[in-house]
């Protein structure tokens, strides 16, 4: 079972990175604004005088976009059912239709290669990578370490490495289907009430 294009757009759309910062005027606008100061000359020609401003200004203000809000809150509320029943299932889909899986969804491996870390043969390609850099004191995460040598693999082909790629890419598969299906049944018991 595949998710609806629908559910796919939601999870996308509420997991990626910026959605909710796309507002020109942050905080730091908002904040000038409130403690905004107007410096007057004193009228002996001496140092300036600071005179703190009470008046009320009409700022440019951005709206939320409050269908934004609304996938948000249903993809959470989704999102926490699913991790309820399998956290790494939740962790799947987070990494799929996050800011990970779009990237890893520009390459050879597509969205998928998103979850490689997530599995067996992944974590022991991780561990791998890890003890070729025993030396070096890196603070770099599974992820990363998997992206690693899924670039190696590339430049330099190793047959015991592709065949953990292989596996890796197998199990990633199968978790993407458990949780996609994991998701989409969270939709349906919403239905059903």
């Amino acid at each position: 079972m595949t998710l609806s294009y629908r559910d796919a757009a939601e999870l996308e759309r509420a997991l990626s990175i910026g959605q909710f910062d796309k507002s020109t005027l942050g905080p730091q606008l908002d904040r000038l604004v409130m403690y905004s100061s107007q410096y007057h000359t004193n009228k002996r020609g001496g140092d300036p005088t600071v005179r703190i401003t009470a008046e009320s200004r009409e700022v440019a203000k951005a709206e939320p976009d409050l269908y934004l809000l609304e996938v948000f809150g249903r993809v959470s509320r989704r999102l926490k059912r699913v991790s309820e029943q399998d956290a790494q299932c939740a962790a799947a889909l987070v990494a799929l239709y996050g800011d990970s899986g779009a990237k890893w969804g520009r390459g050879k491996y597509g969205r998928v290669g998103a979850l490689l870390h997530l599995t067996d043969a992944g974590r022991k390609l991780a561990r791998k990578a890890a003890t070729k850099a025993r030396g070096a004191k890196l603070d770099v995460s599974e992820a990363q370490r998997v992206e690693t040598e899924v670039s190696l693999q590339e430049l330099q082909p190793l047959p015991q490495r592709e065949s953990m790629l292989q596996q890796a890419l197998q199990q990633a598969q199968e978790l993407k289907e458990r949780a996609e299906e994991l998701y989409a049944a969270t939709g349906a018991e919403r239905g059903r009430r």
